[in-house]
């Protein structure tokens, strides 16, 4: 029954029902993983693809990016309150997280702190602050965040600003402290949305120049410091 259905419209239906798992499903790893194994058989790209893990070159990645990016540009178009538009960012985050088999932990609330979600990356939890707002983020959001941060056992954080961080918020965040927070701006999620590279590699990039250099807010690929708003 299921490719007799095929015929009509593959590749949208094949997109609709990826959709419709991501917006239900998407906690449940092992249902991603059968979804992308049913698409590629429905597809019609060879047998060799199945069980691959997902990557921005696999067919299944090109769909699933491609309705991410239509939910990142609608949230541009500014129909929602920067309130609204920081929880969604969330869902999009935690989405992006999730279908490249990264841990994830909703929003929730510990001793009076809001946190906007956790994401596990190479056995380590970053707790994730979600910021889109009108203008770049300034120091307040951030130092409370980095004061988040600095009452968890190793703590570490993902701060994500859509329009970006004011000026010296960087600067005085690493001066001398302990780095422990990495900063992600709209331009890295475009590139991701884009499939210039995966989110997990964006994060791994991140990581690696914060490890290895000191560098906190970096282009994901040329590595380059990048300049706070002014």
């Amino acid at each position: 029954m299921f490719y007799p259905m095929m015929e009509k419209d593959t590749p949208q239906l094949i997109r609709e029902m990826i959709v419709a798992y991501v917006n239900v499903y998407s906690k449940n790893l092992q249902c991603l993983s059968l979804v992308s194994q049913v698409c590629f058989t429905a597809s019609g790209f060879p047998s060799s693809n199945l069980g691959k893990p997902y990557t921005t070159t696999t067919p299944t990645s090109h769909i699933i990016n491609s309705f991410f990016r239509d939910e990142f540009l609608q949230l541009h178009a500014g129909k929602l309150s920067a309130q609204d538009r920081g929880y969604a960012l969330e869902k999009l985050l935690a989405k992006l997280a999730r279908v490249e088999f990264l841990e994830v932990t909703d929003s929730f609330r510990v001793r009076g702190e809001q946190i906007d979600g956790t994401i596990k990356y190479d056995g380590e939890h970053y707790l994730v602050e979600a910021k889109w707002q009108e203008k770049a983020a300034s120091n307040e959001p951030v130092y409370q965040f980095v004061g988040k941060i600095e009452s968890k056992m190793y703590g570490r954080g993902l701060f994500v600003s859509v329009h970006g961080f004011s000026s010296n918020v960087i600067k005085t965040i690493v001066a001398g402290k302990a780095i422990k927070t990495i900063f992600v701006d709209g331009e890295d999620l475009v590139l991701v949305l884009e499939e210039h590279l995966s989110f997990r590699d964006m994060i791994d990039k991140k990581v690696k120049a914060a490890q290895t250099k000191g560098l906190v807010y970096i282009h994901p690929i040329t590595g380059a410091a990048k300049q706070e708003t002014a």
